[in-house]
């Protein structure tokens, strides 16, 4: 148990984008709109990389870290996979729910 505590604060500490997708909570009550978590510090990261590059606005610097973090985040995502995909199942049933009760 005090390991799964070290390698969480370090994580979070360093930035981990993995750390950052369960945390980061999507401020919409429409279910349909949250954000899926399945490998949600991967894609985080490559959202990084890939704006760094195509987005003018964006220095190229700022995908440092992402290149640095990604596939530590691959390897924590998929340990997150027992939390992330009930998570995320559950978010798809609610927005199904959701969209019954607009076509009804």
């Amino acid at each position: 148990m005090k390991v799964f505590g070290i390698v969480f604060i370090c994580s979070v500490l360093t930035g981990c984008a993995s750390t950052a997708s369960i945390w980061l909570e999507s401020t919409s009550v429409n279910p349909c709109e949250k954000h899926n978590r399945i490998y949600g510090g991967a894609k985080l990261d490559a959202k990084l990389i890939y704006d760094s590059f195509v987005d003018k606005d964006v220095s190229i610097w700022l995908g440092v870290p992402g290149v640095i973090d990604i596939v530590p985040s691959a390897i924590f995502d998929t340990i997150q996979l027992p939390f992330t995909v009930p998570v995320t199942q559950k978010q798809i049933e609610a927005c199904e729910q959701e969209n019954i009760k607009k076509n009804v």
